[in-house]
């Protein structure tokens, strides 16, 4: 296997990808909706990703290559609505590579983004409270 810093390495983010995509958030902000979506949604994806997290991690031990991928992409997908980009690319990746069978990296890849979800959640709770009125 490649070593990390390789761009090949299935765990690689190039390191000027922003944990998360503001254009995504402003998208979500009042005063363009009427109601503080933001605040919403990121509640609710606090309390969701663990548990997909938990699921990707399941798939990873226990499934076949293409629940590893269906557990990929459910994260995948819920990461994008609020512009988790570097947890994205790599849900992406390992989505990929299962469709295509190769789960020798799962693993590996599963644990990245579990820290890189950290990350984002981290900077999803940083950014509701530091838009949030009074």
């Amino acid at each position: 296997m490649r070593p990390p810093g390789d761009p090949l390495h299935p765990t690689f983010i190039p390191a000027e990808l922003a944990t998360l995509d503001h254009t995504v958030l402003d998208a979500l902000r009042p005063p363009l909706l009427d109601i503080d979506l933001l605040s919403e949604l990121v509640t609710l994806f606090l309390t969701d990703a663990p548990i997909r997290m938990a699921l990707l991690h399941k798939a990873v031990a226990t499934g076949p290559p293409l629940a590893i991928a269906e557990a990929a992409h459910t994260l995948k997908s819920a990461s994008s609505n609020l512009g988790a980009l570097r947890v994205v690319v790599l849900c992406n990746r390992l989505e990929v590579t299962a469709r295509q069978g190769d789960t020798a990296a799962a693993r590996q890849m599963a644990d990245t983004i579990e820290v890189e979800l950290g990350r984002a959640l981290l900077a999803l709770r940083t950014e509701v409270e530091r838009t949030r009125p009074g």
